[in-house]
């Protein structure tokens, strides 16, 4: 993907990879493919882009060409010695605060205990530093990293959360659900479905996302087709795909192969666990792309971040889920996916990310 070059003198430290190597190595797909719409929201100068020791090839890492802009990949050191891995950790965490030091805003993508050190190093340096916080789980425990992470966190300038539900307060706290981007510019005016109604679960399959949820349901619900794809729980899916016609494993997607079979869905699922903690302060930005996509939508928890939008809501439980299911009304869905595509549109695309970025910036 290329971006546009700015001379915003605006810093980003995340990590940003090409799809191949996502898929290869099982990273998250979604924080790849936000980071990348964050960096054309952004209109960032310069990418710190720090990632993982397993990955070995350079081929692998994104071309320095690939963005019309400064691009710094940073990695430490493989091995398994443990003096050297720590100094390893020290190591990396220089090398980006000496490659971010110089900007007059940097903005972290999330804050990992992986960067955590250069962040402290710029604090210190007193520099404007901004935080995207896209995954928030909060600490059980005073004496933590994860609590550690929580303090320090409101010591930055301010922060964008994905969220509205967290329990983190700052005097500079805004928080956008989405970023509509470019895949889905383009409204189609004609919705078709399938013959066999055809359903969508993606992204990590775990018990807290609602896996088992959706299995035991569909395996009910022999007129109805579930299309799964993403990583966590394998086992499992395939062994209900194995046994059901109705359901299909696809295993892990690149992003273009997950556009296209997001293409064939009538209807999306997001099932997770209102019971799991981390899913009372997290919000599924992948629900943004099914919007953008013009899918309807079924979600087990009734997200504030989405209160303006259209969707149908289902307990957790098989015969709330089976029962939204059967009552679906297809010839409603043009009229709901349409609406929420136009507010997806107005409201969260690339230069209203901007202009929030701007704001935050500016008012330091």
């Amino acid at each position: 993907m290329k971006a546009n070059k700015f001379n915003t003198n605006r810093t980003l430290v995340g990590t940003i990879l090409p799809d191949s190597t996502i898929v290869k190595y099982g990273l998250s797909q979604a924080g790849n493919n936000f980071t990348s719409k964050f960096i054309q929201a952004g209109k960032f100068s310069h990418v710190i882009s720090y990632y993982p020791n397993i990955i070995n090839d350079e081929n692998e890492l994104l071309n320095k060409d690939s963005f019309d802009l400064k691009l710094s990949n940073i990695r430490g050191i493989k091995t398994t010695n443990v003096f050297l891995k720590f100094i390893s950790y020290i190591l990396i965490n220089f090398k980006i605060f000496i490659s971010a030091k110089s900007a007059k805003n940097i903005w972290y993508y999330n804050l990992y205990p992986p960067t955590l050190l250069s962040y402290i190093l710029l604090l210190c340096y007193r520099k404007n530093i901004y935080i995207l916080m896209a995954d928030y789980k909060p600490s059980k425990y005073f004496f933590s990293i994860s609590y550690l992470i929580f303090l320090l966190t409101k010591k930055s300038k301010g922060i964008i959360s994905l969220s509205s539900r967290t329990n983190l307060k700052h005097k500079k706290f805004n928080f956008i659900p989405g970023i509509h981007a470019e895949f889905c510019n383009s409204f189609k005016q004609e919705q078709f479905f399938n013959k066999t109604l055809t359903f969508l679960m993606s992204g990590t399959l775990s018990e807290s996302n609602g896996i088992s949820l959706a299995l035991k349901s569909f395996s009910k619900l022999k007129d109805c087709k579930l299309i799964i794809s993403g990583r966590g729980c394998e086992k499992i899916a395939m062994k209900y795909a194995a046994k059901y016609s109705n359901i299909k494993y696809l295993g892990y997607q690149s992003y273009d192969n997950y556009l296209e079979t997001l293409n064939e869905i009538d209807i999306c699922l997001s099932l997770r666990n209102p019971n799991y903690e981390e899913n009372k302060h997290n919000f599924p930005s992948k629900i943004f792309e099914y919007f953008a996509t013009q899918k309807l939508i079924i979600s087990t928890i009734d997200y504030p971040e989405i209160k303006n939008f259209n969707y149908l809501k289902a307990h957790y439980t098989e015969e709330s889920l089976i029962s939204v299911i059967r009552n679906i009304n297809l010839s409603e869905i043009k009229n709901i996916t349409a609406v929420n595509y136009k507010i997806l549109q107005n409201t969260m695309n690339l230069e209203a990310w901007n202009e929030a970025i701007k704001k935050m910036e500016n008012e330091n």
